[in-house]
């Protein structure tokens, strides 16, 4: 190339060249916030008679996760990736995390991740810290 034509890779500058490519950020999936200053509803989950954890739902709608027991062994706490897995799905859903919390009480989803015992209904805990409190004191 002559010095007197530019330099085609130099044509334009690397933002338009981003920008033209329109890109979207990997991973970046719908999901709800994993903490919260709000009031929580929350049920008790249960793997094979034994509570494992809470399911929680800020009262916002926006928030939403399980918070293991202190006491829970091991494989109990892994049972927590099904449930972040299946708000992942109600989120995809377009659900809230009430709505999400709804979706599962009184209806049994298999003992993958524990149950919501039968009977259940969603309590309150004035806050995310209240709860933490609960489960560690258990």
């Amino acid at each position: 190339m002559g010095s007197n034509q530019p330099d085609p890779a130099h044509a334009m500058s690397r933002g338009e060249a981003w920008e033209d490519l329109g890109l979207e950020r990997s991973g970046s999936r719908p999901k709800f916030d994993r903490l919260t200053d709000t009031a929580v509803l929350y049920v008790p989950i249960h793997k094979e008679g034994v509570a494992i954890g809470y399911l929680w739902a800020s009262v916002d709608g926006k928030a939403a996760n399980f918070l293991s027991l202190q006491s829970a062994d091991t494989e109990a706490r892994n049972e927590k990736s099904v449930w972040v897995r299946r708000l992942l799905q109600a989120k995809r859903d377009g659900l809230t995390s009430i709505e999400a919390l709804e979706r599962w009480l009184g209806n049994p989803s298999g003992e993958q991740g524990g149950i919501i015992p039968p009977g259940s209904h969603l309590e309150k805990a004035k806050n995310l810290q209240e709860l933490q409190d609960t489960a560690n004191s258990q």
